[in-house]
């Protein structure tokens, strides 16, 4: 029997899912009538969450999404359906906890449906506005330092300070940005905002760091020919070597949309923002001319496997790292680079 494919293993995959989502559901279900008749003070809890914790062994997070995800489902049965197709997670529903009404529920999950983390987020933030907090610069506690046995000895260790990243909605057009910076970061905020006071005097925060993004912006846009008011276009010429015409640069990216074009087996494309590069349909070291019609673009993951297509992975090995094979974390800037895979020379 021969080996199961990668479509195979991949229907496989999603028939467990379904499974999952499917038994999921019906524990909710079941939580939620439990729930109704209190069947956990007849075994000695004082609340439901506390039988989860207790009885069940859930972690208090867990116990806390479940618990809360029974009540909904208690009262707006036209969520079950959202969940069994996975349309609406659990974790997503937990944060239209306090949104949803009799009134709205209809329309609020028509909108919430399929949507990722943020724009459910968004959704609720349009429902259920909450207040602008004032800007805040602070200075973060020393790091904690704790005792760990070694091979028969104790060794200190610092534990450094969280470092968090977060941007959420908090009204439609408001986000509230957190993130975990260092000393010299203060130090050139600081200076960028002095910098900018006479064009921009008593910025906040917020506006030095959105100049700060323009100008990066700007500069990015530059270099990919994505320019207010280009040249007047030049007669064609043969393409020179590996060099991109700035006026091919620009209708590649713009038909492209600036994100990855490699096909996926299930259809559609990649669609990657992260390292995107502009690849040669056919390489250059065959023959592939930098015209607009041998071009595309791609996220350095893909450039790189099609390049180790084209010429194996140990040769490409010698030119080059593999680039990470995922994006930053949530709120990590993503950053877009120049270039293909390619050995030099070819």
């Amino acid at each position: 029997m021969s080996a199961p494919s990668a479509v195979d293993r991949s229907c496989e995959l999603a028939a467990l899912l379904a499974r999952e989502r499917n038994s999921l559901v019906e524990f909710i279900l079941r939580l939620a009538d439990f729930n109704k008749l209190k069947c956990w003070t007849e075994l000695g809890h004082t609340s439901l969450w506390m039988y989860l914790r207790r009885e069940l062994g859930l972690s208090e997070a867990m116990a806390s999404y479940r618990a809360a995800a029974a009540e909904l489902v208690g009262r707006f049965p036209q969520i079950i359906e959202l969940l069994r197709d996975g349309r609406l997670c659990v974790t997503n529903l937990i944060k239209l906890r306090d949104v949803l009404t009799e009134t709205n529920c209809e329309e609020v999950l028509a909108q919430v449906a399929g949507k990722p983390r943020r724009e459910v987020e968004l959704v609720a933030a349009v429902y259920q506005p909450k207040p602008v907090s004032r800007e805040v610069l602070r200075q973060l506690p020393e790091p904690k330092t704790v005792d760990v046995a070694l091979g028969g000895t104790t060794v200190q260790v610092e534990l450094p300070p969280p470092r968090r990243e977060a941007v959420k909605p908090v009204a439609p057009a408001q986000h509230r940005l957190a993130v975990t910076v260092s000393s010299e970061f203060v130090q050139d905020l600081e200076q960028a905002r002095a910098a900018l006071s006479h064009k921009l005097p008593g910025a906040d925060l917020a506006t030095v760091l959105h100049e700060g993004l323009r100008l990066i912006l700007k500069a990015q846009r530059k270099r990919k020919g994505l320019v207010a008011s280009p040249r007047p276009a030049k007669a064609p010429r043969p393409p020179r070597g590996r060099t991109i015409e700035a006026a091919v640069r620009r209708e590649v990216w713009t038909r492209d949309g600036g994100s990855c074009q490699e096909p996926l087996a299930s259809g559609g494309v990649c669609g990657s923002r992260y390292r995107v590069e502009f690849h040669h349909l056919q390489a250059h070291a065959r023959g592939g001319p930098a015209t607009v019609e041998n071009l595309a673009l791609r996220c350095a993951v893909h450039n790189l496997r099609a390049a180790e297509r084209s010429y194996g992975r140990e040769l490409m090995s010698r030119f080059r790292k593999a680039p990470p094979t995922s994006p930053p974390r949530r709120g990590a800037p993503q950053q877009v680079g120049r270039g293909e895979a390619h050995p030099r020379g070819r």
